[in-house]
């Protein structure tokens, strides 16, 4: 039906593209674990953000929290002053 030669060009070349596919999927299993990799290392700064952002809020609300109680302790020292002049 197809001479021999036909055939064998049919076979070099499906020989090619499965070198070449074999090739692909080694690249794309390589970016995969780059992938996988960069994701873990994206958790854990979000991770390590996240606590530090939590530690920034506890600072600011014991920051107005001082403030707050010197404005009280001001308020009370001049009451005492007022009264004892």
């Amino acid at each position: 039906m197809f001479p021999n030669s036909f055939l064998s060009g049919f076979q070099t070349e499906i020989e090619s593209l499965e070198i070449q596919l074999a090739e692909r999927r080694e690249v794309v299993s390589n970016v995969k674990a780059d992938v996988k990799h960069n994701k873990e290392i994206l958790a854990k700064n979000n991770k390590e953000i996240n606590a530090e952002q939590s530690k920034s809020a506890k600072i600011s609300k014991a920051i107005e929290e001082k403030k707050l109680k010197i404005q009280e302790l001001k308020h009370k020292i001049t009451k005492v002053c007022l009264c004892n002049v």
